[in-house]
Protein backbone atom coordinates (compact mmCIF):
# COMPACT_ATOMS: atom_id res chain seq x y z
CA UNK A 1 0.00 0.00 0.00
CA UNK A 2 1.29 3.34 -1.43
CA UNK A 3 1.66 6.09 1.64
CA UNK A 4 1.26 9.74 1.87
CA UNK A 5 5.00 9.60 2.04
CA UNK A 6 5.73 7.60 -0.81
CA UNK A 7 3.91 10.49 -3.19
CA UNK A 8 5.69 13.57 -2.09
CA UNK A 9 9.77 15.11 -1.55
CA UNK A 10 10.50 17.33 0.45
CA UNK A 11 10.50 20.77 -1.20
CA UNK A 12 6.55 20.00 -2.14
CA UNK A 13 5.61 19.02 1.49
CA UNK A 14 7.83 22.38 2.43
CA UNK A 15 5.89 24.49 0.24
CA UNK A 16 2.46 22.88 0.71
CA UNK A 17 3.05 22.89 4.82
CA UNK A 18 4.45 26.46 5.54
CA UNK A 19 1.95 28.56 6.63
CA UNK A 20 1.48 31.72 4.05
CA UNK A 21 3.12 34.49 5.25
CA UNK A 22 -0.31 36.96 4.02
CA UNK A 23 -2.09 34.57 6.41
CA UNK A 24 0.62 35.13 9.25
CA UNK A 25 0.61 38.69 8.51
CA UNK A 26 -3.53 38.89 8.72
CA UNK A 27 -3.61 37.28 11.78
CA UNK A 28 -0.85 39.74 13.59
CA UNK A 29 -1.57 42.06 16.07
CA UNK A 30 0.50 44.85 18.03
CA UNK A 31 0.33 42.44 21.06
CA UNK A 32 2.01 39.76 19.07
CA UNK A 33 4.10 41.83 17.09
CA UNK A 34 5.43 42.70 20.46
CA UNK A 35 5.85 39.19 22.15
CA UNK A 36 7.56 38.43 18.77
CA UNK A 37 10.16 41.16 18.71
CA UNK A 38 10.67 40.82 22.88
CA UNK A 39 11.48 36.59 21.87
CA UNK A 40 13.74 37.42 18.79
CA UNK A 41 15.64 39.83 20.62
CA UNK A 42 15.74 36.81 23.38
CA UNK A 43 17.18 34.76 20.69
CA UNK A 44 19.55 37.44 19.15
CA UNK A 45 21.27 38.46 22.74
CA UNK A 46 21.80 34.65 23.23
CA UNK A 47 23.49 33.96 20.22
CA UNK A 48 25.72 37.47 21.31
CA UNK A 49 26.26 35.97 24.81
CA UNK A 50 27.31 32.46 23.56
CA UNK A 51 29.97 34.26 21.44
CA UNK A 52 31.12 36.13 24.07
CA UNK A 53 31.60 32.88 26.11
CA UNK A 54 32.94 30.85 23.26
CA UNK A 55 35.94 33.27 22.97
CA UNK A 56 36.54 32.28 26.65
CA UNK A 57 36.55 28.17 26.39
CA UNK A 58 37.57 27.53 22.47
CA UNK A 59 40.31 30.67 21.97
CA UNK A 60 41.52 30.83 25.54
CA UNK A 61 40.81 34.84 25.28
CA UNK A 62 40.28 36.80 28.62
CA UNK A 63 36.36 37.14 29.42
CA UNK A 64 35.06 40.23 28.44
CA UNK A 65 32.97 40.96 31.29
CA UNK A 66 31.99 44.20 30.06
CA UNK A 67 30.71 42.53 27.48
CA UNK A 68 29.51 39.26 28.98
CA UNK A 69 27.13 41.73 31.60
CA UNK A 70 26.16 43.89 28.27
CA UNK A 71 24.69 40.98 27.11
CA UNK A 72 22.94 39.40 30.01
CA UNK A 73 21.12 42.99 30.81
CA UNK A 74 19.94 42.74 27.16
CA UNK A 75 18.66 39.37 28.14
CA UNK A 76 17.23 40.46 30.92
CA UNK A 77 16.01 43.74 28.84
CA UNK A 78 14.34 41.66 26.58
CA UNK A 79 12.78 38.53 28.74
CA UNK A 80 10.69 41.30 31.21
CA UNK A 81 9.38 42.39 28.06
CA UNK A 82 8.03 39.00 27.16
CA UNK A 83 7.16 38.34 30.95
CA UNK A 84 4.93 41.47 30.60
CA UNK A 85 3.39 40.26 27.30
CA UNK A 86 2.30 37.37 28.80
CA UNK A 87 1.34 38.89 32.10
CA UNK A 88 3.89 36.81 33.90
CA UNK A 89 6.44 37.85 36.45
CA UNK A 90 9.84 36.99 37.29
CA UNK A 91 8.80 35.22 40.57
CA UNK A 92 6.12 33.53 38.77
CA UNK A 93 8.82 32.08 36.51
CA UNK A 94 11.44 31.66 39.07
CA UNK A 95 9.07 29.41 41.71
CA UNK A 96 8.46 27.57 38.48
CA UNK A 97 11.86 26.90 37.34
CA UNK A 98 12.26 25.47 41.11
CA UNK A 99 9.70 23.50 41.04
CA UNK A 100 10.69 21.48 37.92
CA UNK A 101 14.52 20.84 39.05
CA UNK A 102 12.63 20.03 42.65
CA UNK A 103 11.30 17.11 40.49
CA UNK A 104 13.99 16.66 38.01
CA UNK A 105 17.21 16.15 40.91
CA UNK A 106 15.88 14.98 44.57
CA UNK A 107 17.33 17.06 47.31
CA UNK A 108 18.15 19.54 44.56
CA UNK A 109 21.75 17.71 44.12
CA UNK A 110 23.07 17.02 40.67
CA UNK A 111 24.06 13.81 39.30
CA UNK A 112 23.89 12.37 35.53
CA UNK A 113 21.28 9.73 35.78
CA UNK A 114 18.67 12.74 37.00
CA UNK A 115 19.76 14.83 34.28
CA UNK A 116 19.25 11.82 31.91
CA UNK A 117 15.92 10.41 33.48
CA UNK A 118 14.38 14.08 33.57
CA UNK A 119 11.69 12.86 36.08
CA UNK A 120 9.94 16.41 35.28
CA UNK A 121 8.82 15.34 32.25
CA UNK A 122 6.47 12.91 31.99
CA UNK A 123 6.04 10.28 29.50
CA UNK A 124 2.82 10.35 28.39
CA UNK A 125 1.54 6.64 26.98
CA UNK A 126 2.01 6.33 23.36
CA UNK A 127 -1.43 6.31 21.59
CA UNK A 128 -2.53 3.16 19.66
CA UNK A 129 -1.60 4.22 16.28
CA UNK A 130 1.84 5.48 17.45
CA UNK A 131 4.38 5.05 15.08
CA UNK A 132 6.96 2.24 15.63
CA UNK A 133 10.97 3.19 14.92
CA UNK A 134 11.73 0.53 12.27
CA UNK A 135 8.24 1.81 10.41
CA UNK A 136 9.40 5.47 10.84
CA UNK A 137 12.84 3.81 9.34
CA UNK A 138 11.21 2.13 6.37
CA UNK A 139 9.22 5.30 5.92
CA UNK A 140 12.89 7.24 5.64
CA UNK A 141 14.15 4.32 3.35
CA UNK A 142 11.44 5.19 0.83
CA UNK A 143 11.56 8.89 0.94
CA UNK A 144 15.27 8.60 0.11
CA UNK A 145 14.94 6.26 -2.89
CA UNK A 146 11.89 8.19 -4.44
CA UNK A 147 14.19 11.25 -3.66
CA UNK A 148 17.41 9.52 -5.64
CA UNK A 149 14.73 8.04 -8.08
CA UNK A 150 13.56 11.99 -8.74
CA UNK A 151 16.96 13.25 -8.92
CA UNK A 152 18.14 11.11 -11.65
CA UNK A 153 15.38 11.80 -13.44
CA UNK A 154 15.54 15.04 -13.51
CA UNK A 155 19.55 14.48 -14.38
CA UNK A 156 18.88 12.37 -17.63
Amino acid sequence: METQTDKINHADMVRQLAKDGNKILAELSPLKCHQWHMATGISSEAGELLDAIKKVVAYNKPADRVNIVEELGDLEFYMAGLRQAFDITREETLEANIAKLGKRYKQHQYSDEQAHARADKESPALPENAIEQSELDAVRERILRNNAIQNMMETH
